[in-house]
Formats: structure tokens, sequence, C-alpha cells
């Protein structure tokens, strides 16, 4: 399941972005809107333990993590049910 519409023609720029993120968050939102699960939870785990509390707050709203709702160690990490 991916968060990108693959045909709208979008795509390559959008993941490009993403992709150059130079934060853990946003590399962590890269790969789960890429479907690499384990990647994005490793990512935002580091993030999470950056201690800045912005991460915490757009990780339980962002939408790139929406797809992640039933996984159990997204829960472990935000701490909280979307």
């Amino acid at each position: 399941m991916s968060a990108i519409p693959i045909g709208d023609g979008h795509y390559d720029a959008i993941a490009r972005e993403m992709a150059e993120q130079d934060n853990e968050y946003g590399q962590a939102c890269f790969h789960a809107v890429s479907g690499n699960i384990d990647r994005a939870l490793a990512l935002l785990e580091v993030a999470l333990q950056s201690g800045d509390p912005v991460w915490l707050g757009w990780a339980r709203i962002a939408p790139e993590f929406a797809f992640l709702v039933d996984e159990p160690r997204f829960h472990a990490l935000v701490g909280a049910e979307r």
C-alpha cells in the first residue's frame, strides 16, 4: 500500500524530495510511504529518541504513517492510538 499515487506524474519528484530529508524523521516518512516498514520504524525510533518532542506529536498525526495504524510496533513507539 502506497500513500503516494504512482500514476499522477509527481511520484518521482515527491520521492526524491522525501529521500533527501536530512533527519531521521523525514527519512522515516519516506520509507513509510515507500512500504519499507521495518526501516521506517527503525528511523522513527531514532528520531523519537533524539529528545525533540515535536517528532512524537507529528508521528501521531502524520498521514505518512496512517497505514501503520494496525502495526503494534508503531503504537509502541508513539504510545497512543491515532
